[in-house]
């Protein structure tokens, strides 16, 4: 007999704490956001990481939490269908603590290559990081059943389009291609851990 699937509401709540961080900065600091990006003229150490939370609107914050939320939903249901969903808490703190550097040398390179921007911010990042992570755990991590994973493979599919699709014309492609990278890469280490407990 078939056993019926349980979602781990309580494991899935603390990954929201994320959107709620960046829900909170938009409603409450928006005004600040110049100070809180990343600002090549008036640099705080600071801003390394609230540049990566901040973003530039309303649009650019809507559509940023939606892929964020979507893609912590694949990754928790993809961790719990292995009877892991504990690591989604592991996964998210990776990310978080990584990936602001990761866009910092992206701002650095955009520079050296003839970028004029004046700072650096939005959640895209973060974004592209939690998919390059969920790139890695559909094509590797075997126990996924073929159905899920197809599954997992057209929402993903759907995220990329409307990431894309949101686009401005001053979005930095390097935040984009290095938050996918080390997304993969901390997918691959995790990937002992996952699979030695």
């Amino acid at each position: 007999m078939r056993k019926s699937f349980k979602f781990n509401s309580k494991e899935f709540s603390f990954t929201l704490i994320l959107p709620i961080i960046m829900s909170i900065l938009y409603i409450f600091f928006q005004d600040y956001k110049e100070q809180l990006a990343l600002n090549r003229n008036n640099f705080s150490f600071w801003q390394i990481y609230t540049k990566d939370f901040i973003n530039y609107d309303f649009q650019h914050y809507f559509s940023n939490t939606v892929i964020i939320l979507l893609c912590l939903t694949i990754l928790f249901l993809l961790l719990q269908q292995i009877k892991r969903e504990e690591l989604a808490r592991y996964y998210l703190l990776r990310v978080v603590l990584i990936t602001p550097w990761i866009t910092l040398i992206a701002y650095w390179y955009s520079i050296k290559m003839g970028s004029n921007a004046g700072y650096f911010l939005g959640s895209s990042g973060i974004a592209f990081s939690l998919i390059g992570l969920i790139i890695f755990l559909l094509c590797f991590l075997k126990e996924i059943p073929l159905r899920r994973r197809i599954t997992g493979i057209v929402l993903l599919l759907f995220l990329l389009w409307m990431a894309f699709a949101n686009n401005k014309t001053n979005v930095n492609i390097f935040a984009h291609i290095g938050g996918t990278l080390i997304g993969f890469v901390i997918g691959r280490l995790t990937y002992y851990r996952l699979k030695n407990k």
